[in-house]
This record gives structure tokens, sequence and C-alpha cells, in this order.
């Protein structure tokens, strides 16, 4: 993995380390990847806030670092107007009592952000102030101050938010919670695509839960449904997702029957599942899966309507993939997605799912069912090149993990029964690149610069109900 280091001056630096803890919350992430790979420190780890030895050497070098960087920045001050002079003195002066105060706390950001005193501040200020005919007042030079150290009025004084930024915080938790994999696949998108991601997830795995959960009734989807349908119009519930999601539909223009879709075939596992024909399950299929690829390019961003399809052929694969995946935990549950027609032809029985038989005749059906997931995959293919470039690497990202599920069943030998197919490490994912041959940077604040292919087959990734990162993706 390689690292672009976007740091042009020791000030940068101190602030990027000081808000660590901030910056996570918006998903920015500015410590230089070479160096956490460096001292053994990875991006799940600062995601999930693990102060370890690893991190505090990551951020002493990162400290030295902007120390130096003072240093070397300091003959400016003497090459400039007094005015200016003096901004530069007191921006570096704040940026090295934000390095002694991560100093002494250990240099563990995560917790809490390192707060500069008011008489620190003052002791900064009255070095220079007296000789400046331009700032006379001291409340001047105090708001020069401020917005160096980053003082009350600023970010960490947090002012009023509004519900709609509440709403996107809300569904930020639920994605970087509940998505797991998938979540660090969104990070390679701009920021407000990210939170529209975010959003369409929160609203999905709800929609999911409600069909999943212990006492799961037709009466509580019905009364999703009725909310959605209000949200749509602008009047919202109680519920926090629905400034956001009802933001994000109306930004990015995403169809409203989607949602609908999306709720009926979610409703239709509320009792136990069968399939006559592949063109059932193909509806089904359809209604879980494509539906939330559909929504998604409105977000990537498209250009010509031959998008739909392929978007609807990827759902469709992904799903099959889930299905593959999970056919004892859903045989477990009393829910058989594999068409009758096809456990007929193979001579296979639901009791054979059941008890986990994996015999020659289960093997020729996973051979048949894979290959028939594969082509989807194939014919999707397309799909990369249709939708806005700064969306690629997401999507080749999640396309990567779900090929790879799909290889990984088929190496196993179609075992299914035994354990559960784990899929593959985003981390890895991302690492290489995620797919396509790309070369330069996603619009992402983890800087990386792309290289190789990691899609090369097309095919893998994690499921329950729905398929990819709308609901009940349990990956691992």
């Amino acid at each position: 993995m390689n690292a672009t280091i976007e740091q042009s001056s020791g000030w940068e630096s101190s602030v990027g380390s000081q808000q660590e803890s901030v910056d996570l919350l918006k998903d920015h992430v500015y410590i230089p990847l070479d160096i956490m790979e460096r001292h053994g420190y990875t991006v799940e780890e600062l995601f999930a806030r693990r102060f370890t030895p690893a991190f505090r050497e990551v951020m002493r070098e990162i400290v030295e670092k902007a120390r130096a960087l003072f240093r070397e920045g300091r003959p400016l001050a003497g090459m400039v107007s007094p005015r200016l002079s003096l901004d530069i003195d007191l921006f570096s002066r704040g940026g090295m009592k934000v390095l002694d105060k991560i100093e002494q706390q250990g240099y563990d950001v995560l917790a809490a952000r390192p707060a500069i005193s008011l008489v620190d501040r003052s002791k900064s200020l009255t070095h220079k102030s007296r000789g400046c005919a331009e700032m006379t007042g001291a409340a001047k030079v105090a708001r020069v101050a401020a917005a160096a150290i980053g003082g009350e009025g600023g970010h960490a004084g947090g002012s009023p938010v509004s519900e709609l930024e509440q709403s996107y915080r809300y569904c930020l938790r639920v994605a970087r919670t509940r998505a797991k994999n998938f979540y660090y696949s969104f990070l390679l998108l701009s920021a407000q695509q990210r939170k529209a991601m975010c959003a369409i997830y929160a609203f999905m795995r709800y929609c999911d839960d409600l069909s999943d959960e212990p006492g799961a009734n037709r009466g509580a989807i019905d009364r999703w449904r009725a909310e959605m349908e209000e949200a749509l119009e602008g009047r919202f519930s109680r519920h926090p997702v629905w400034p956001a999601f009802h933001h994000t539909v109306r930004r990015f223009g995403i169809p409203h029957r989607y949602f609908r879709e999306m709720i009926d075939g979610v409703a239709s596992d509320l009792d136990p599942r069968r399939f006559e024909t592949f063109d059932q399950l193909y509806r089904y299929c359809y209604q879980v899966a494509s539906v939330v690829g559909l929504t998604t390019i409105h977000i990537f961003g498209f250009d010509t309507r031959s998008a739909l399809p392929l978007a609807e052929k990827c759902g469709v694969a992904f799903q099959l993939t889930n299905i593959l995946r999970d056919i004892r935990e859903d045989a477990e549950h009393g829910r058989m997605y594999l068409p009758a027609e096809d456990l007929d032809r193979f001579g296979v029985t639901e009791a054979d799912l059941r008890s986990g038989n994996r015999s020659e005749a289960f093997l020729r059906l996973m051979s048949f069912e894979s290959k028939r997931a594969r082509a989807y995959y194939d014919e999707s293919r397309p799909l990369l090149d249709l939708i806005h470039q700064r969306s690629r690497p997401s999507l080749a990202a999640l396309i990567s993990i779900y090929s790879r599920l799909l290889e990984r069943i088929e190496g196993s030998n179609y075992d299914v029964f035994k354990r559960r197919v784990a899929a593959y490490d985003i981390g890895k994912v991302v690492d290489r690149g995620a797919g396509a041959g790309f070369v330069g940077r996603p619009q992402s604040p983890i800087r990386l610069n792309w290289r190789g292919s990691c899609c090369g087959g097309l095919g893998a990734g994690g499921r329950s109900r729905s398929s990819w990162p709308g609901s009940n993706l349990r990956m691992s």
C-alpha cells in the first residue's frame, strides 16, 4: 500500500494529530499510511479507536516530523510584513503548544482532543502582540490565536447541530458498526456520496432487521412502509434515519419505486420461502439485491441508461453468491432459495440441505449454481466503465468482495455445511487497488495510490436476506 503524504506544514501536521478523534467522526484519516504500516497499526484499528503501543509510536513520529517542519519554517517570519509575521508566529507557537499537549497526554488523541489552556494562549500572545501596531486590541490578537489554536467558536466548541446533520451522524454510526467490511468501500467515495451511502444503508438495514429479528411481523413492516412514504414527502416520524434518507433521495434523484420494491422483498421473507423456478428466484433477487444496486449507482453517478440493466444483473450475481454461502443457515430457518426445478434436476432434496448431505449430486448442483452466478458477474462487468470515474474504486471493491467469496466457495469444493465461508478482507482489496487496474487516487480522505488489479474473475461477498451494503450482511 503506497501512501500519498499530504502535509504542507508543521501546523497542519499538529492540527491533524490533535483532531484525529474529531476527524474520525467525519471518516477523515490524515495519518500517512506508510507511517502506520511501519509501526504495525491498521486503518481498522484507527476507526475502532484502539490506542496501542503501535499507535503511540505512530503519533511520536508524526509529532517529531511536525516539530522539524516548524523549525525549518521559522525563517519565513522574518521575510514578510510585520502583520503577516505576527500571524505566522502565532500559528507556529500555537502548533508547538498542541504538540506539547499531545506529548503530555501520552499521545492518546483518540480518547480526548488535546486542549490549549487560556494561560498558554495568553503566553503565546503577549510575546508578539506588543510590537504589532496593526493589531492594537487584545481582542484582535486573541481572535487570531483562537483561530490558530482551535479555540472557542470553532469546530471543537460545538455549534448547534441541525436535524439533518444529526440524522447523517446516526446513519454513519449504523454503517460503521453494522456494515463491517462494506463500510470501508464507502470511504473510497466523496464526502457527500459517503454520507448518502450511509443513509441508504441505515434505511435498508432497518428494513431487513424488521423481517429477521425475533417476533418479526407484517404489521411492523407496514408501519415502516407508511413512515417511508411520509419521509419521501418530507414528513418525518421520530426515527432518526428519515431526514438523511429524504435528503439523499432528493439530492441524487433516486426513484421511489426502488424502496417500495425493497420492502416488498423483505416482507416476503416473513414466510417460509420456496421457489419452484429460477424466474421466481430472479424476481426475489431483484427485490432484495438489484434494487440496492440500482439505488447505489444513482449515488455513484452514471450518464447512460444502459447502466441500469447491468446494475440489476450485478445485484443478482451478489445475491446468488449469498444464497450459495448461506444454504445451511437458511435451511435451518425454513428458507429454501435454490429453485425446486434445480433440486429435481440434480436429484437433491430439501432434507439433504437441512441435514448437510454433501453428496455428489449436491456438488453437481452447486457447480451449476456457481456457474450461473459467475455468468451474471461476467454480464455485468461493463458497469464499472459506465459509472462516474471517481466512484469506480468503491464499486470495484464491492465487486471484488463478492467475487472472491464465490471463489472461496468454489475453492472449498462447496463445503458450506461445516462452516460459513468467510468473505475476503476489504483491507487486502483496498491494498491492491480494489480492482479494474485503476491508477490514481479515489476521492477519499484515505490517500492511496491505486495499483494493480484484483477483480480478475469478478464475484464474492457476504449476505443474508438482502444483498450488498443494504441490510442483513453478515460479513466475517
